[in-house]
């Protein structure tokens, strides 16, 4: 009976052990609360949008300012943005405008003039580039025997940068025309002048280009 006693007196105390350590088990699940997490702007959290976001774009001669759905350019009168007239509008056959045409008016070996009869001289800032050349060569005094090839030369401040031919009869007498595809041009303070390589012969001509910077 003292043996029993015991026994039931060592399951006890067991049983007495083990509860509060469950009981102490139990406590360390915390509780359901609200989290609060606070990131610093070194440590920002990751976020991503569908929507386009506002973009400007700015530097010392530049700003360009993106908003959705509209784009809009400013540029500065003195840093403009280069642009290229692809669509026609005022631009000429030639790809130019209309303002920066020039056709000039050449006889004998003088400078050649605008149709006002004003000596022509190529503008500070620009070029001309020569696109095409008619001539008409007016006779001679002299008497030929045969037809003659008659040289005719676009001169450039003096100095002859195209040349062309010209079969006359024998009285000295052609006409004729030519287009230089890649132009020739004069730089700012140039004249122009038309010449032919033939003794006694009057000669008139006509030339047409555009006006482009001096780059």
């Amino acid at each position: 009976m003292q043996r029993r006693s015991a026994n039931l007196f060592r399951i006890g105390g067991a049983i007495a052990l083990l509860c509060p350590a469950l009981a102490l088990g139990a406590s360390q699940v915390p509780p359901s609360a609200p989290v609060t997490v606070v990131n610093t702007t070194a440590n920002p959290v990751p976020v991503t949008t569908n929507a386009p976001l506002p973009v400007t774009v700015t530097n010392p001669t530049t700003s360009v300012t993106l908003t959705n759905p509209s784009v809009t350019v400013n540029n500065t009168a003195s840093s403009p943005v280069p642009t290229q007239n692809v669509g026609g509008g005022q631009a000429t056959h030639l790809g130019q405008k209309a303002s920066q045409i020039i056709a000039l008016q050449c006889q004998e070996d003088d400078p050649c003039t605008d149709f006002a009869f004003n000596n022509f001289t190529v503008p500070a800032g620009k070029v001309l580039v020569i696109t095409d050349v008619q001539w008409t060569i007016g006779g001679t005094t002299i008497a030929l025997s045969a037809d003659l090839n008659a040289p005719i030369f676009v001169n450039v401040a003096g100095v002859p940068v195209a040349v062309f031919s010209a079969i006359t009869d024998r009285t000295g007498t052609a006409m004729g025309q030519a287009r230089m595809t890649t132009g020739v041009v004069a730089k700012p303070g140039n004249t122009i002048s038309l010449g032919v390589n033939l003794q006694g012969v009057a000669h008139v001509g006509t030339l047409q280009g555009y006006l482009v910077a001096n780059e």
